[in-house]
């Protein structure tokens, strides 16, 4: 075992040594870029009876990481957030919820926080019921 590990040593090192050079080099030449961006906010799986409180955000501030090249292509007008409300429970007005962004390309990620989403009961055309108030 010995020998094999010590024959030729010289040629082993200089081949470990050729080896981390190349892979040093192409990690260099992948730049990772960062752009912060605002894109359209869309929300699926309302709940039947539920609709989304005046004022509730229609747009997010994204975070995107990726390749130079391809996150300068990007258009916000081409991208679009989605956020899922069926983890909804009864009785509950508002929720939190982590809304993720859409046909990103390959090699590009996004980073969103977390918003909260206001609930209210609807009406039989979908538009949130007005409270009557009361005179005391």
């Amino acid at each position: 075992m010995k020998r094999w590990f010590f024959e030729n040593l010289g040629l082993k090192v200089l081949a470990f040594f050729i080896a981390v050079a190349l892979w040093a080099n192409v990690d260099l030449r992948q730049v990772l870029d960062h752009r912060k961006m605002t894109v359209r906010l869309e929300f699926t799986d309302v709940p039947p009876g539920m609709s989304l409180a005046h004022g509730t955000k229609t747009s997010v501030s994204v975070l995107l990481i990726g390749n130079k090249e391809k996150i300068q292509d990007l258009d916000p007008d081409d991208l679009d957030a989605e956020a899922s409300l069926k983890a909804y429970s009864q009785g509950r007005e508002e929720m939190t919820v982590r809304p993720k962004v859409q046909l990103l390309p390959e090699g590009v990620e996004a980073s969103i926080r977390e918003i909260k989403v206001s609930l209210v009961p609807s009406n039989d055309q979908g538009e949130p019921v007005k409270k009557k108030k009361t005179r005391r």
